[in-house]
């Protein structure tokens, strides 16, 4: 092997190591926040019942922890989808 495919080799290597624990810190985020994003969503629909004048906060909250989910979730799905090769993905699914 010549010096410049090690050096690719090796540099696929950490590119692949970063978006692996990319992918598990993200996905340890969302498995973390899922369900505090769905109390304040129980909570939003409990206040908007019983105490109307309060929902405005409470919405406010909830819009801001759930576009924050949103993020991450697009951020995780943008991360598998570089690091799965379609063809590969396709042919494996016998399409």
């Amino acid at each position: 092997m010549h010096k410049n495919e090690i050096y690719n080799v090796q540099s696929e290597k950490v590119l692949f190591q970063a978006c692996f624990w990319s992918i598990y810190f993200i996905s340890w985020q969302l498995k973390e926040w899922t369900p505090q994003v769905s109390h304040v969503a129980k909570i939003l629909l409990d206040y908007g019942k019983y105490s109307p004048a309060d929902v405005p906060a409470v919405s406010v909250h909830f819009e801001n922890m759930r576009d924050n989910w949103k993020d991450k979730m697009q951020d995780l799905t943008n991360l598998v989808d570089s690091a799965t090769d379609t063809a590969k993905f396709i042919e494996a699914c016998g399409m």
